[in-house]
């Protein structure tokens, strides 16, 4: 966690230890960036952890990185959560993770305004409608084992911010939007 005041990720958790290189070779490094998802995933253990064992450390910790994660990675102008944020400023593009499982972390510390924001940004920016699933080798939609020329409808993983993102509807980042939806009384659309 990144106890720092002057830093811009304070409050937050880094990404651990380890890289890859472009050979994909190991670099045993700490990772200095601070990602939304893993953050939204440590605040709900650390509350959890208080709630058992009635430490009121992780009571502390997690109130720092509830609170810096809505005022450091919440995009109040654009209703999302960017994907997180370094030394040198945030990471713009868009993730389906930082808007479904963000939404549902801000809806679980009582901000459902925000959840919601994020809920209407998914429909926006990763409603994909009218596909069928293809057999392919191509990189980009691989798939060797399965095909329907029934349409279906999901969400993508990825929108603005990504030099061409795939246009697949991706089946994890799918049932987040639902449990999404499910959580803040959207039935319907869950």
């Amino acid at each position: 966690q990144v106890l720092n005041p002057e830093d811009n990720r304070h409050g937050l958790l880094k990404g651990g230890r380890g890289a890859y290189a472009d050979d994909y070779s190991y670099i045993d490094q700490q990772m200095e960036w601070c990602s939304t998802e893993h953050n939204c995933s440590t605040l709900q253990a650390i509350k959890g952890l208080h709630l058992v064992l009635k430490d009121e450390r992780y009571n502390q910790c997690a109130s720092l990185i509830q609170s810096n994660l809505i005022s450091k990675l919440y995009d109040s102008e654009n209703g999302r959560f960017y994907q997180g944020i370094s030394q040198s400023g945030v990471d713009e593009a868009w993730a389906i993770d930082c808007l479904s499982w963000a939404g549902k972390t801000a809806h679980s510390v009582g901000r459902t305004d925000i959840a919601n924001a994020c809920a209407d940004q998914i429909m926006n920016k990763f409603l994909l409608q009218n596909k069928t699933i293809l057999v392919s080798s191509e990189k980009e939609t691989f798939n060797l084992t399965y095909s329907s020329d029934e349409s279906i409808s999901g969400f993508k993983p990825y929108a603005d911010g990504y030099d061409n993102p795939p246009q697949l509807i991706w089946s994890e980042g799918t049932l987040g939007v639902a449990a999404l939806f499910k959580a803040i009384g959207r039935q319907e659309q869950a």
